[in-house]
């Protein structure tokens, strides 16, 4: 029976492959960096290339259909408070429909104070990849997490948190 297929042997089913963008931007008065994050993997994920220049442009992600997390910290001088952290789900489905979930939100004026917040690294990682002026980010996308930060991201995504510098939160 050489050459023919038997019932139980498995099909390779080609996977749906997926574009979505990330951003970043370095101007005067805004900087943004936003970042795919893999919850299986616990690391941010390595774009497949980079479109823009070093004022704004876009990361390239080719993904699989999914549950991912998008990371983003927001500068903007004439926002009060000026910066925002925003951890948001975002499911790919097998049409390459993105749609986005719960998100924790953390707004702050002074980088030392998320610093010496009791939150997941990779929150505060991204704050200090923000690009400054003309310049490019530098994120680290081999940085493995552990699984308790990642645990603790994924409460705080679901739970909906908010903090705001100054403000108490549980």
């Amino acid at each position: 029976m050489e050459g023919q297929t038997q019932p139980g042997n498995q099909e390779i089913q080609k996977q749906n492959l997926c574009n979505v963008t990330g951003s970043y931007r370095a101007t005067t008065n805004i900087k943004v960096l936003s970042l795919l994050f893999s919850i299986k993997r616990r690391k941010f994920i390595k774009p497949i290339s980079r479109q823009g220049d070093r004022v704004s442009g876009e990361y390239v992600y080719t993904l699989l259909p999914g549950k991912y997390i998008i990371i983003e910290c927001k500068y903007w001088t004439k926002s009060e408070p000026p910066y925002v952290i925003r951890a948001e789900y975002m499911v790919i489905d097998n049409d390459c429909r993105v749609t986005y979930g719960n998100s924790v939100e953390i707004m702050f004026e002074h980088g030392d104070w998320l610093l010496n917040q009791q939150v997941p690294s990779m929150l505060k990682d991204i704050y200090a990849w923000l690009p400054s002026y003309h310049t490019l980010p530098h994120p680290n996308f081999d940085r493995v997490y552990s699984e308790d930060e990642v645990n603790q991201l994924l409460r705080m995504i679901e739970s909906g948190t908010k903090i705001i510098e100054g403000a108490e939160y549980e």
